[in-house]
Protein backbone atom coordinates (compact mmCIF):
# COMPACT_ATOMS: atom_id res chain seq x y z
CA UNK A 1 0.00 0.00 0.00
CA UNK A 2 2.99 2.35 0.79
CA UNK A 3 4.15 1.50 -3.37
CA UNK A 4 0.52 3.44 -4.13
CA UNK A 5 -2.89 1.28 -3.77
CA UNK A 6 -4.93 -0.33 -3.58
CA UNK A 7 -3.82 -3.79 -3.58
CA UNK A 8 -5.96 -6.95 -4.66
CA UNK A 9 -5.84 -9.81 -2.27
CA UNK A 10 -7.33 -13.12 -2.43
CA UNK A 11 -9.08 -14.46 0.17
CA UNK A 12 -12.10 -17.01 1.20
CA UNK A 13 -15.26 -15.19 0.72
CA UNK A 14 -17.31 -17.04 3.96
CA UNK A 15 -14.63 -15.73 6.27
CA UNK A 16 -15.93 -12.00 5.35
CA UNK A 17 -18.57 -10.92 7.90
CA UNK A 18 -21.03 -9.78 5.00
CA UNK A 19 -21.44 -13.15 3.58
CA UNK A 20 -21.87 -14.88 7.10
CA UNK A 21 -25.09 -16.17 6.09
CA UNK A 22 -24.25 -17.82 2.49
CA UNK A 23 -25.44 -21.16 1.91
CA UNK A 24 -24.12 -21.75 -2.00
CA UNK A 25 -20.81 -23.54 -1.16
CA UNK A 26 -18.42 -20.13 -0.82
CA UNK A 27 -16.29 -21.17 0.94
CA UNK A 28 -14.70 -23.42 -1.92
CA UNK A 29 -14.44 -20.36 -4.05
CA UNK A 30 -11.12 -17.55 -4.48
CA UNK A 31 -12.69 -13.87 -3.47
CA UNK A 32 -10.84 -10.73 -4.46
CA UNK A 33 -10.87 -8.01 -2.45
CA UNK A 34 -9.40 -4.35 -3.21
CA UNK A 35 -7.28 -3.17 -0.04
CA UNK A 36 -7.32 0.81 0.28
CA UNK A 37 -5.91 1.17 3.83
CA UNK A 38 -4.79 -0.71 6.79
CA UNK A 39 -4.64 0.32 10.25
CA UNK A 40 -3.28 -1.83 13.22
CA UNK A 41 -6.67 -3.09 14.37
CA UNK A 42 -8.75 -2.39 10.77
CA UNK A 43 -8.99 -2.40 7.37
CA UNK A 44 -10.78 -0.74 4.83
CA UNK A 45 -11.84 -2.72 1.85
CA UNK A 46 -13.98 -2.96 -1.64
CA UNK A 47 -15.19 -6.06 -3.92
CA UNK A 48 -16.56 -5.89 -7.14
CA UNK A 49 -19.82 -4.61 -6.32
CA UNK A 50 -17.98 -1.85 -5.44
CA UNK A 51 -19.33 -1.33 -1.64
CA UNK A 52 -17.14 -0.30 1.11
CA UNK A 53 -16.28 -2.38 3.98
CA UNK A 54 -14.30 -1.57 7.04
CA UNK A 55 -13.55 -4.53 8.75
CA UNK A 56 -10.95 -6.46 11.62
CA UNK A 57 -7.52 -7.26 10.17
CA UNK A 58 -7.93 -10.23 12.16
CA UNK A 59 -10.82 -11.10 10.04
CA UNK A 60 -8.90 -10.26 7.25
CA UNK A 61 -5.87 -12.24 7.84
CA UNK A 62 -8.87 -15.32 8.58
CA UNK A 63 -10.12 -14.83 5.00
CA UNK A 64 -6.90 -14.84 3.39
CA UNK A 65 -5.61 -17.94 4.54
CA UNK A 66 -9.19 -20.23 3.96
CA UNK A 67 -8.10 -20.71 0.05
CA UNK A 68 -5.25 -23.53 0.57
CA UNK A 69 -3.95 -22.91 -3.05
CA UNK A 70 -4.17 -19.14 -2.82
CA UNK A 71 -2.88 -18.24 1.19
CA UNK A 72 -1.98 -14.57 1.50
CA UNK A 73 -1.81 -14.41 -2.28
CA UNK A 74 -1.27 -10.68 -3.01
CA UNK A 75 -1.67 -8.77 -6.11
CA UNK A 76 0.10 -5.00 -7.36
CA UNK A 77 -0.96 -3.55 -10.65
CA UNK A 78 2.29 -1.51 -11.45
CA UNK A 79 2.60 1.16 -14.58
CA UNK A 80 4.59 -0.22 -18.15
CA UNK A 81 6.71 2.05 -20.18
CA UNK A 82 5.08 0.03 -23.06
CA UNK A 83 1.69 0.50 -24.74
CA UNK A 84 2.21 -2.67 -27.23
CA UNK A 85 -0.72 -5.64 -25.38
CA UNK A 86 0.07 -8.14 -27.91
CA UNK A 87 3.41 -10.44 -26.77
CA UNK A 88 1.72 -9.63 -23.20
CA UNK A 89 -1.91 -11.14 -24.28
CA UNK A 90 0.25 -14.00 -26.01
CA UNK A 91 2.18 -14.89 -22.89
CA UNK A 92 -1.05 -15.28 -20.61
CA UNK A 93 -2.66 -16.98 -22.93
CA UNK A 94 -0.17 -20.10 -22.87
CA UNK A 95 0.17 -19.30 -19.41
CA UNK A 96 -3.62 -20.27 -18.96
CA UNK A 97 -3.36 -23.34 -20.98
CA UNK A 98 -0.22 -24.99 -19.53
CA UNK A 99 -2.58 -24.46 -16.02
CA UNK A 100 -5.65 -26.39 -17.54
CA UNK A 101 -2.92 -29.00 -18.96
CA UNK A 102 -0.66 -29.50 -16.00
CA UNK A 103 -2.02 -27.75 -12.82
CA UNK A 104 0.18 -27.93 -10.01
CA UNK A 105 -3.61 -29.63 -8.04
CA UNK A 106 -4.93 -32.80 -10.01
CA UNK A 107 -8.44 -31.34 -8.88
CA UNK A 108 -7.95 -28.79 -11.26
CA UNK A 109 -7.35 -31.18 -14.51
CA UNK A 110 -9.04 -32.32 -17.16
CA UNK A 111 -8.00 -35.91 -15.54
CA UNK A 112 -9.26 -34.34 -12.31
CA UNK A 113 -12.69 -33.39 -13.95
CA UNK A 114 -12.80 -36.50 -15.07
CA UNK A 115 -12.51 -38.23 -11.84
CA UNK A 116 -15.30 -36.04 -10.34
CA UNK A 117 -17.70 -37.19 -13.30
CA UNK A 118 -16.92 -41.20 -12.29
CA UNK A 119 -17.44 -39.93 -8.33
CA UNK A 120 -20.81 -38.95 -9.02
CA UNK A 121 -22.47 -42.07 -9.54
CA UNK A 122 -19.29 -44.87 -7.87
CA UNK A 123 -22.02 -46.37 -5.19
CA UNK A 124 -18.90 -48.84 -3.80
CA UNK A 125 -16.65 -45.81 -2.96
CA UNK A 126 -17.27 -43.85 0.31
CA UNK A 127 -15.97 -40.57 -1.68
CA UNK A 128 -19.03 -41.58 -3.94
CA UNK A 129 -21.83 -39.13 -4.15
CA UNK A 130 -24.77 -41.90 -3.59
CA UNK A 131 -22.50 -42.83 -0.15
CA UNK A 132 -21.18 -39.62 0.91
CA UNK A 133 -24.60 -37.52 0.11
CA UNK A 134 -27.39 -40.51 0.99
CA UNK A 135 -31.13 -38.53 0.96
CA UNK A 136 -31.68 -35.17 1.44
CA UNK A 137 -28.32 -34.25 1.87
CA UNK A 138 -27.68 -34.67 -2.23
CA UNK A 139 -29.22 -30.80 -2.36
CA UNK A 140 -26.43 -29.09 -1.26
CA UNK A 141 -23.83 -30.50 -4.02
CA UNK A 142 -26.12 -30.25 -6.46
CA UNK A 143 -26.46 -26.53 -5.41
CA UNK A 144 -23.42 -25.99 -4.91
CA UNK A 145 -22.24 -27.21 -8.36
CA UNK A 146 -24.73 -24.58 -10.00
CA UNK A 147 -23.61 -21.64 -7.73
CA UNK A 148 -19.84 -22.53 -8.84
CA UNK A 149 -20.90 -22.97 -12.70
CA UNK A 150 -22.99 -19.56 -12.78
CA UNK A 151 -24.08 -17.35 -9.78
CA UNK A 152 -20.17 -16.96 -7.37
CA UNK A 153 -18.79 -14.58 -10.01
CA UNK A 154 -17.92 -16.26 -12.80
CA UNK A 155 -19.77 -14.41 -15.48
CA UNK A 156 -21.94 -17.15 -16.06
CA UNK A 157 -20.66 -21.11 -17.70
CA UNK A 158 -18.16 -21.26 -15.49
CA UNK A 159 -16.13 -18.52 -16.63
CA UNK A 160 -15.85 -19.43 -20.20
CA UNK A 161 -17.90 -16.56 -21.54
CA UNK A 162 -15.56 -14.82 -20.34
CA UNK A 163 -12.85 -16.68 -21.61
CA UNK A 164 -14.47 -15.73 -25.12
CA UNK A 165 -15.02 -12.59 -24.41
CA UNK A 166 -10.91 -12.48 -23.93
CA UNK A 167 -10.34 -14.13 -26.97
CA UNK A 168 -12.17 -11.93 -29.31
CA UNK A 169 -10.46 -8.97 -27.70
CA UNK A 170 -7.26 -10.98 -27.79
CA UNK A 171 -7.59 -11.32 -31.90
CA UNK A 172 -8.06 -7.44 -32.06
CA UNK A 173 -5.02 -6.51 -30.11
CA UNK A 174 -2.15 -9.42 -31.54
CA UNK A 175 -4.29 -9.21 -35.13
CA UNK A 176 -3.92 -13.17 -34.97
CA UNK A 177 -7.44 -14.26 -36.51
CA UNK A 178 -7.32 -17.74 -35.25
CA UNK A 179 -8.08 -15.94 -31.40
CA UNK A 180 -11.83 -15.49 -32.80
CA UNK A 181 -12.35 -19.39 -33.77
CA UNK A 182 -11.23 -20.19 -30.57
CA UNK A 183 -13.65 -17.42 -29.16
CA UNK A 184 -16.62 -19.03 -30.99
CA UNK A 185 -15.89 -22.03 -29.48
CA UNK A 186 -15.91 -20.95 -25.78
CA UNK A 187 -18.99 -19.44 -26.03
CA UNK A 188 -20.51 -23.00 -26.71
CA UNK A 189 -18.61 -24.62 -23.80
CA UNK A 190 -19.84 -21.48 -21.29
CA UNK A 191 -23.56 -22.45 -23.30
CA UNK A 192 -23.22 -26.48 -22.27
CA UNK A 193 -21.25 -25.82 -18.66
CA UNK A 194 -24.79 -23.70 -17.77
CA UNK A 195 -27.15 -26.06 -19.16
CA UNK A 196 -24.93 -28.41 -16.80
CA UNK A 197 -25.85 -26.09 -14.07
CA UNK A 198 -29.59 -26.25 -15.38
CA UNK A 199 -29.29 -29.96 -14.96
CA UNK A 200 -28.50 -30.35 -11.29
CA UNK A 201 -31.59 -28.58 -10.47
CA UNK A 202 -34.18 -29.37 -12.91
CA UNK A 203 -37.27 -26.89 -13.13
CA UNK A 204 -39.33 -29.77 -13.57
CA UNK A 205 -38.87 -29.53 -9.80
CA UNK A 206 -40.40 -27.04 -7.83
CA UNK A 207 -38.14 -26.21 -4.93
CA UNK A 208 -34.94 -26.56 -7.53
CA UNK A 209 -36.59 -24.03 -9.62
CA UNK A 210 -36.84 -21.54 -6.66
CA UNK A 211 -33.48 -22.44 -5.12
CA UNK A 212 -32.30 -21.10 -8.56
CA UNK A 213 -34.38 -18.27 -9.00
CA UNK A 214 -33.27 -17.02 -4.77
CA UNK A 215 -29.64 -17.49 -6.51
CA UNK A 216 -30.02 -15.27 -9.23
CA UNK A 217 -32.03 -12.79 -7.46
CA UNK A 218 -29.50 -12.64 -4.69
CA UNK A 219 -26.62 -12.09 -6.94
CA UNK A 220 -28.22 -9.41 -9.18
CA UNK A 221 -29.09 -7.71 -5.99
CA UNK A 222 -25.79 -7.38 -4.51
CA UNK A 223 -24.50 -6.52 -8.07
CA UNK A 224 -26.59 -3.52 -7.52
CA UNK A 225 -26.10 -2.78 -3.99
CA UNK A 226 -23.88 -4.78 -1.88
CA UNK A 227 -25.32 -7.13 1.04
CA UNK A 228 -29.06 -4.58 0.93
CA UNK A 229 -31.89 -5.92 2.67
CA UNK A 230 -33.27 -7.98 -0.87
CA UNK A 231 -30.06 -9.68 -0.43
CA UNK A 232 -30.55 -10.46 2.95
CA UNK A 233 -33.90 -11.45 2.32
CA UNK A 234 -32.83 -13.64 -0.60
CA UNK A 235 -30.24 -14.98 2.16
CA UNK A 236 -33.27 -16.09 4.40
CA UNK A 237 -34.97 -17.71 1.53
CA UNK A 238 -32.37 -20.24 0.60
CA UNK A 239 -31.85 -21.19 4.36
CA UNK A 240 -35.28 -22.21 4.73
CA UNK A 241 -35.26 -23.81 1.75
CA UNK A 242 -32.09 -25.73 2.77
CA UNK A 243 -33.96 -27.13 5.84
CA UNK A 244 -36.89 -27.92 3.81
CA UNK A 245 -35.11 -29.84 1.24
CA UNK A 246 -32.23 -31.68 3.08
CA UNK A 247 -35.66 -32.71 5.58
CA UNK A 248 -37.89 -34.28 2.82
CA UNK A 249 -36.01 -34.40 -0.43
CA UNK A 250 -38.46 -34.37 -3.95
CA UNK A 251 -36.55 -37.19 -5.10
CA UNK A 252 -36.44 -40.83 -4.80
CA UNK A 253 -33.26 -42.96 -4.32
CA UNK A 254 -33.58 -44.31 -8.47
CA UNK A 255 -34.67 -40.73 -9.60
CA UNK A 256 -31.29 -39.27 -7.50
CA UNK A 257 -29.11 -42.00 -8.92
CA UNK A 258 -30.79 -41.51 -12.49
CA UNK A 259 -29.69 -37.43 -11.95
CA UNK A 260 -26.31 -38.17 -10.79
CA UNK A 261 -25.93 -40.56 -14.26
CA UNK A 262 -27.02 -38.40 -16.45
CA UNK A 263 -24.38 -35.46 -14.76
CA UNK A 264 -22.05 -38.18 -14.99
CA UNK A 265 -22.27 -38.09 -18.78
CA UNK A 266 -22.60 -34.71 -19.25
CA UNK A 267 -19.16 -34.01 -17.37
CA UNK A 268 -17.82 -36.50 -19.25
CA UNK A 269 -19.08 -35.08 -22.56
CA UNK A 270 -18.15 -31.17 -21.33
CA UNK A 271 -13.89 -32.79 -20.41
CA UNK A 272 -13.76 -34.39 -24.31
CA UNK A 273 -15.18 -30.75 -25.33
CA UNK A 274 -12.82 -28.62 -23.35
Amino acid sequence: LAKGGPVIVLCGRDALPWFHQAVDGGALSMYSLLVHEVSDDSAIVTDWAGAVHEMPVKILSKARNQISGQKNATLRIESAEHTDLGPAVIESVAACVNGLDTPKTKTYSFDGWSQWAKMMTARKSKKGWPSAFPDGSLYRPLRDVFCSIETVGTGGGLFRLLYSRFMHEAGFITGLRSFSSVASSYRSLGESWGALAEFCLPDRIEVFRETKNLLRKRRKAYEREGPSEEYLECTEGLNILDKSVTAEFPLDEQESLDLLGGLESEVERLVEEE
